[in-house]
């Protein structure tokens, strides 16, 4: 019997450790957000959309705004001179993520694997399977500090991020609102 409470422990531990692990390391979610370009002719409307969506570049004549597939159906009734350029902004970040980090996310795979096997093998308590998952997520998060730079972010996550920086090392970082 104990052996069977044993093995259930493990598998809950082996399952905690496989959901810990996420495909890759950013928070940020972008599920059903799109890039649309809009012609530049309605200068004041392009504005009220800049505050309700995220500025990706301005043109000449055009503007690119992301923003949520639900607003472009509302916003395509007051502007039909906008078009969608990224239809899945998720799944074009995920392919960039995994052309730019190949090597990193196979290191990662090999990695849980190896300290699967070695947690089943060892057949390691839940308290120890449990602190191999902490290990992981702290070495995570601290490889996640130098990732921040090669991720994508909006200007309010930005503010956060300084703000925050500024709070944490107020001898090195201030943070200043013009």
């Amino acid at each position: 019997m104990w052996r069977s409470i044993a093995a259930g422990c493990l598998l809950l531990c082996a399952a905690q450790f496989a959901w810990s692990l996420g495909e890759y390391s950013r928070t940020a979610s972008y599920d059903d957000q799109i890039v649309v370009r809009c012609t530049d002719k309605l200068k004041g409307t392009i504005q009220l959309l800049q505050q309700n969506t995220d500025l990706w570049h301005v043109g000449q004549d055009t503007v690119d705004l992301r923003m949520a597939r639900r607003t472009f159906a509302r916003v395509q009734q007051y502007i039909p001179e906008c078009r969608v350029l990224i239809d899945n902004v998720e799944e074009h970040i995920q392919q960039a993520e995994a052309e730019m980090f190949p090597a990193r996310l196979q290191e990662e795979e090999v990695w849980a694997q190896s300290v699967l096997e070695s947690v089943l093998n060892t057949k390691a308590s839940l308290a120890e399977c449990q602190a191999a998952i902490e290990n992981w997520e702290k070495a995570r998060f601290q490889e996640g500090t130098n990732a921040w730079f090669q991720e994508y972010h909006t200007y309010d996550a930005i503010v956060m991020w300084y703000q925050k920086e500024a709070e944490e090392h107020p001898n090195l970082v201030r943070y200043v609102r013009v």
